[in-house]
């Protein structure tokens, strides 16, 4: 009887294993440029171990989305589906909303959900935690070879704004990185303060007041929850450090980054700017939108600029809003999709942290949120895609409340 239970167990420890693996390696390289085999592939597995517990446990696995959240994705993507119909251009829709929409965010959030549903809390928070600090290896590796790069371009370090694509990934990074500090032990205290070295360093090499404003505003609500007043204290220190040395050594080589460290500008975002211009499609169909996709958002903009001699950019760079974005895409519904998702997203984080005794995994996934999709998209375009991982792991920490032992 004993074997019995023994071979029972390493079964499940195995199983565990790989749906835990799976996921770790998929959100670890899930903003890495360059390995789009290797993101098929794991993509292919976590769907196709998701539809064997679909096919197994159907009922159970059905339990997990009986939930306000994902009946607001599905709203969501409905209203995408809608902007089809009235899209000026179908083919350009129909492949943004394919990729970005039905495939990147909802089924990648639904089979992520899945293949995490018989998982205990504290496994997941872990594997949310560790993924994404470990996705700082790819993400230094990346940015040393692309500095390698410019440099014998002639392109000095903090001259050029080439590295503000990886903006979402430092979000994502960041609150996981916030939670190592409370690991206990001299190896985990060493390994934070390396690990927040290089984060620090590639955050500022993007040049970006948004993604800065969001890691600042994570780690503020991150100290405030925790109570924390060590860290701040040392983060303030360091920066002031820095910032100091780095004044007193600047010979010009630093200029942007102190530019953008006193800039009070909007950078064209207002008065004819992007988010002005986009504005102005807007109120001449508030209500239909055009149809979904940034192509036809550069496209119908690059028609109808002639029409606006006042707009700033000739030629257009977007939007800059995510939420002026989904509008212009989807009109009224659209609108109301997105704010209903952000909404039940937001209150569901805050409830599963509020009503669970494992409160990290929500208080993460909350901050991420909240950088990512309510800081960083009032400045930036931000891809719906990213929220996947937010909702499917949210979904699969509040799993095991429906699951009968």
């Amino acid at each position: 009887m004993k074997k019995v239970i023994s071979i029972i167990n390493k079964r499940f420890n195995y199983q565990s294993y790989w749906n835990l693996g799976i996921v770790f390696f998929f959100i670890a390289i899930y903003f890495l440029d360059g390995v789009t085999r290797y993101k098929h592939a794991l993509a292919g597995l976590i769907y196709f171990t998701a539809i064997v517990y679909l096919i197994k446990d159907r009922k159970r696995v059905f339990s997990i989305f009986k939930n306000n959240l994902f009946l607001s994705l599905v709203f969501f993507v409905l209203a995408m589906l809608f902007s089809l119909i009235i899209s000026k251009d179908v083919n350009i829709s129909l492949k943004a909303i394919n990729k970005g929409v039905v495939e990147k965010l909802f089924i990648t959030a639904i089979a992520i959900a899945i293949v995490l549903y018989r998982e205990k809390k504290e496994h997941i928070t872990k594997l949310l935690i560790f993924s994404l600090i470990f996705s700082i290896l790819p993400l230094a590796i990346k940015e040393i070879l692309q500095y390698i790069d410019e440099y014998h371009q002639g392109i000095m370090t903090l001259s050029a704004f080439e590295h503000r694509y990886i903006s979402d990934w430092l979000i994502f990074i960041a609150p996981a990185l916030f939670a190592l500090w409370l690991y206990k032990g001299v190896k985990n205290k060493i390994l934070f303060f390396s690990l927040s070295v290089i984060f620090v360093a590639i955050t500022i090499g993007t040049l970006q007041r948004g993604t800065w404003l969001s890691i600042a505003v994570i780690f503020i609500i991150w100290c405030v929850v925790k109570k924390e007043i060590k860290l701040p204290v040392i983060a303030v220190i360091a920066c002031s450090i820095l910032l100091s040395g780095l004044a007193a050594v600047n010979q010009g080589q630093f200029d942007n980054l102190f530019y953008k460290l006193e800039q009070s500008s909007s950078s064209h975002r207002y008065d004819n700017g992007t988010q002005d211009s986009a504005l102005d499609l807007i109120k001449e169909n508030p209500i239909i939108g055009y149809g979904y996709g940034e192509q036809l958002f550069y496209k119908i903009y690059n028609e109808r600029v002639i029409d606006y001699p006042d707009w700033i950019f000739k030629q257009s760079i977007g939007p800059h809003n995510t939420v002026l974005s989904i509008w212009f895409a989807a009109g009224i519904f659209g609108l109301m999709a997105t704010l209903y998702l952000f909404v039940s997203i937001f209150i569901y984080l805050f409830n599963g942290y509020r009503n669970n005794t494992v409160k990290d995994g929500f208080l993460i996934l909350m901050l991420i949120f909240i950088g990512e999709m309510i800081v960083r998209s009032l400045f930036e375009t931000v891809n719906v895609s990213n929220m996947a991982i937010i909702i499917g792991i949210a979904l699969a920490l509040n799993s095991d409340k429906k699951l009968i032992n």
